[in-house]
């Protein structure tokens, strides 16, 4: 009686176990089929919607490249290069050619803002394609009988067409309309473009086209299981397969619930997948050429269909797994009733593990020997749980190596505890690793952005900087000691000089000056290499604190280099030896310190040549004011010079334009001479820095010696000089010598500016024959009449 209890519990709880699984199983495939099936009918739709997407779009790019390409023809009509222009009765025979192709284009047009296609609006007034001002504003129409007729652009109505594309100068898509066209509903989508040259706005071309050919390609793949739309971002409906009556009706007609909605996504272009009407709605959506107009391809499939194809499968995926219960039902029956009494004592056993009593033995009476053998194997299975409490006990503890159990190559399980526990161990070894090697990466890290942001807040000056550097850079590595050496060149060979110094308390005192080659600074500004010693030569340096006197035990010595420069070394000394990690910062940062000195430096350098050019400026000014003034005195003279006095005036802004510059050493030799000097007396910049140039002065050359010695003493004098050119020809120069100071204010060369007098010296040398002549005649006269009164005199 209570081995049939026992096998009547087996038995409903196998039973039971068995139909939750079956049904859990098939369940879940059920679901699984179902989810499979509903995504592949998605993504059917989305694919199809994408398909009809880009076919729609492929035909709307082909109007829309009509009037790209007669806005690219037509802009040239501003390009000042092209000689044969387009005329106004060749755009009309134009946009008549493209009409005539394309059936679908109901109107196109041009309109031009005033005068701007060729500048002569007035002599169009009412032509063909012009307007009463003579404005063009060609427009073709198809009308009613497929007949062209050609009209003025009607502003009136159409006068949104033109301003939105002029203020926003982008390709546009307006709204459509519909219109009627021999009691047929058609919908007419205008498409413009805006007539460019360069930023410059000329006018607009448009068309309008009849999009009737969109519903004709929505009818051809009429599907029974769905409807496919094209809806405007507007909302307005283009087309809907199978049922043209739709056709410029907003969506609210075809989605009786959720339109706000679904308006909405087509307004923002967002793709659509979801149910509503008890349809599932699934769109893509493209923008058309160049415009920020979108439309969307909708699929509308009817829910209906969908939900019963997915409940059959859940029904099918049900009955199975009620069918294969009551099969495994009779299979487990049979099975219990064999096995009763021994099964039931192994299921005890295996309560007892389950709850944990690994210590309790219970032995099966029966001749059976295979569950002889499965009792045998349960007791394993104790034996084994316990001798994995001992190793959860070792794993919690992290002895992984104390807890591995000993196993031959058959034993699968131990073996694989055995891999877990090394692969454990390994890993802990690794987080070590890790977290040393991350915490020295840190280390790193933060010391160069502390060492970068000390150099960035402190570089005024070079000690400023040194000094940051080093005390900062001595801190955060921990260093007893820290120097830094800048290298500099002198007349007595390079050396290295010490600018700043970091200490806690140090028995030597630092070297001013340390030669090259001198001690380790010295080798390493020589080798320009790292040079890491870890042990430190006998009283090289001692540190001294109230617990004593003690020697560094690792030196550093970097040298500090800014791409192939050498600028200097920086020396630093530990109480301990150096990791790997430490030495990639020191390396590291050196390259950013060095960046930095060099920074300051040119800086400085630039700050010092800014002051000399302000200085030499303001010389060059005075110098310019002094020769200013000179010219003024001479124009009083000379009369006839007022063309000159221009010239003069404009000598800070075009000297080289107006001065004959030539530039000699101290001792008299030619350095250099602009080309108007150089065209002005016909010489080759070769010639005139040979010695050929004494011919140049001829007898004046005395004199042009002692305009140089007197100059190259410091002094400024001004001429008027006698010179010839290559070919003989005198030339009459008024020259000032003026010397140039380097920047140790030693005179290095004398810059002399000359204008060519030879025209005014002649002039008024004319100009004074001309006097001494009509002086000649004035005494003449006098003469002439001093006789005519004294025979008059006499007569009287």
């Amino acid at each position: 009686m209570k081995n049939r209890k026992l096998h009547t519990k087996i038995l409903f709880v196998f039973t039971l176990i068995s139909a939750i699984f079956i049904f859990s199983i098939s369940t879940i495939i059920g679901i699984i089929v179902k989810n499979n099936y509903e995504t592949t009918v998605h993504q059917q739709l989305k694919n199809q919607a994408e398909h009809v997407a880009i076919d729609i779009n492929k035909e709307l790019e082909l109007y829309f490249r009509i009037v790209n390409t007669n806005s690219v023809m037509l802009s040239s009509v501003a390009d000042p290069t092209i000689n044969d222009k387009i005329r106004r009765e060749q755009v009309i025979n134009l946009l008549a050619k493209n009409i005539e192709d394309n059936n679908n284009i109901i109107e196109i047009y041009t309109v031009w803002e005033k005068n701007m296609f060729d500048n002569h609006d007035s002599l169009h007034v009412n032509a063909p394609g012009c307007d009463s001002l003579g404005r063009f504003a060609a427009n073709w129409r198809r009308l009613n009988t497929g007949k062209l007729n050609m009209e003025i652009f009607d502003f009136a109505n159409k006068s949104l067409y033109y301003t939105n594309t002029k203020d926003r100068i982008l390709n546009t898509i307006s709204k459509t309309y519909l219109s009627r066209s021999n009691a047929e509903k058609v919908l007419i989508q205008p498409m413009i473009s805006p007539i460019l040259f360069g930023n410059k706005f000329l006018g607009i071309v448009g068309i309008e086209i009849n999009t009737n050919w969109v519903q004709n390609y929505l009818d051809k793949m009429e599907s029974a299981e769905y409807k496919v739309a094209i809806i405007a971002d507007d909302g307005t409906i283009i087309a809907l397969s199978g049922n043209p009556n739709y056709k410029g009706s907003f969506l609210n007609e075809l989605f009786l619930t959720q339109s706000d909605d679904i308006y909405f996504k087509i307004k923002k272009g967002i793709d659509i997948n979801q149910e509503a009407d008890n349809n599932l709605i699934i769109s893509k959506s493209f923008y058309i050429s160049e415009t920020e107009r979108t439309w969307h391809s909708v699929i509308i499939y009817p829910s209906f269909s969908l939900n019963l194809n997915l409940t059959m499968i859940m029904l099918f995926f049900i009955i199975s797994a009620l069918l294969l219960t009551i099969v495994l039902f009779f299979i487990y029956n049979f099975y219990l009733k064999f096995f009763l009494s021994p099964l039931g004592l192994l299921v005890q056993n295996a309560k007892h593990i389950e709850r944990g009593e690994i210590n309790r033995d219970i032995k099966i009476v029966t001749n059976t020997e295979e569950f002889l053998a499965l009792n045998a194997s349960f007791n394993d299975i104790k034996a084994t749980f316990i001798n994995i409490k001992q190793i959860t006990e070792d794993v919690v503890n992290e002895e992984y190596r104390k807890c591995m159990i000993p196993a031959s190559k058959q034993d699968v399980l131990r073996n694989s505890i055995n891999e877990v526990l090394v692969k454990l161990n390994n890993n802990k070894i690794k987080i070590l690793e890790k977290n040393q090697l991350e915490a020295r990466t840190s280390w790193v890290k933060q010391g160069i952005a502390y060492i970068n942001e000390s150099i960035r807040i402190n570089s005024g000056s070079i000690d400023e900087l040194a000094d940051v550097i080093v005390s900062n850079l001595a801190k955060y590595m921990n260093s007893l000691l820290c120097g830094l050496f800048i290298y500099k060149e002198g007349q007595d060979g390079n050396y290295l000089e010490t600018i700043s110094t970091y200490a806690y308390d140090i028995k030597k005192s630092f070297k001013t000056i340390v030669r090259e080659n001198e001690g380790l600074v010295g080798t390493c500004a020589i080798e320009r290499k790292k040079i890491y010693i870890t042990k430190v030569p006998e009283n090289y340096i001692s540190v001294a604190s109230g617990l004593g006197v003690a020697s560094p035990k690792s030196l550093l010595l970097l040298p500090l280099e800014f791409e192939t420069e050498f600028l200097g070394v920086i020396e630093l000394a530990f109480f301990r030896e150096l990791q790997e990690h430490e030495l990639e910062f020191a390396e590291h940062t050196i390259k950013n310190i060095a960046s930095a000195i060099k920074t300051v430096k040119i800086s400085l350098k630039t700050t010092e040549l800014i002051e000399k050019l302000r200085t030499q400026n303001e010389l060059m000014t005075r110098k310019e004011r002094e020769l200013a003034e000179n010219v003024e005195r001479q124009r009083a003279i000379q009369k006839q010079a007022e063309q000159y006095e221009a010239e003069l005036k404009s000598m800070n802004a075009a000297i080289n334009n107006t001065f004959l510059a030539i530039e000699f050493k101290t001792d008299g030799n030619v350095i250099n001479a602009n080309e108007k000097y150089l065209n002005a007396m016909y010489f080759s910049i070769n010639e005139i820095t040979s010695d050929k140039i004494i011919d140049h002065f001829r007898d004046e050359i005395d004199e042009q010696n002692q305009i140089i010695n007197y100059v190259a003493k410091g002094n400024f004098t001004m001429k008027t000089l006698k010179r010839y050119t290559r070919y003989g020809d005198t030339k009459w120069l008024l020259a000032s010598f003026t010397p140039f100071y380097d920047g140790n204010q030693k005179i290095n060369k004398i810059i002399c500016f000359a204008i060519d007098m030879t025209e005014n010296i002649n002039k008024l040398e004319e100009l004074d024959r001309a006097n001494k002549h009509l002086n000649n005649e004035v005494d003449i006269l006098r003469v002439r009449m001093k006789t005519s009164e004294e025979i008059n005199n006499f007569n009287k």
